[in-house]
């Protein structure tokens, strides 16, 4: 497996000195998803987007949530490049993808809360509740097997 980062919002002008192939985008329309697009291009960076929600119980539909694990595991395990996953603050969407992500390769789901808990700290503190909500969606329904790349 290459090498995931998770982490909040990248700031535009620090965009080109990372070190990671692809900027990962969980962000909604309104939250200026596009302007970060553009920056990451830019910079000469892959950039993958999905706009996806967690807020409020409010969570995006399964599928969507499926096709942005179906493109991260094609960055990461088909292409062999490094990924910087985010969204605004770096906590809930960005750590209920990486832990869907890691239960798809198999983690328990302690195994992929623990993963994901040592990858950003700060994610513990403010997330288990959506994980076990996350765990209820892939539960009831079935993975795909195939995997696809918008970028």
């Amino acid at each position: 497996m290459s090498n995931l980062t998770l982490g909040p919002r990248p700031k535009f002008k620090k965009i080109k000195d990372r070190s990671e192939e692809v900027i990962f985008t969980l962000l909604k329309t309104n939250e200026d998803a596009a302007a970060i697009g553009a920056a990451v291009k830019k910079a000469g960076k892959m950039w993958t987007w999905h706009g996806l929600s967690v807020r409020n119980h409010d969570f995006s539909p399964w599928r969507d949530w499926e096709n942005a694990v179906l493109d991260l595991e094609q960055c990461l395990d088909v292409m062999d490049q490094t990924v910087y996953l985010h969204c605004a603050a770096g906590i809930h969407r960005t750590g209920s993808l990486a832990y869907l992500y890691f239960r798809r390769k198999a983690y328990t789901p302690e195994q992929a809360r623990a993963k994901v808990f040592s990858m950003r700290p700060v994610i513990e503190d403010q997330i288990n509740t959506k994980l076990f909500e996350m765990e209820a969606m892939i539960q009831d329904n079935a993975w795909r097997s195939e995997v696809n790349c918008n970028g």
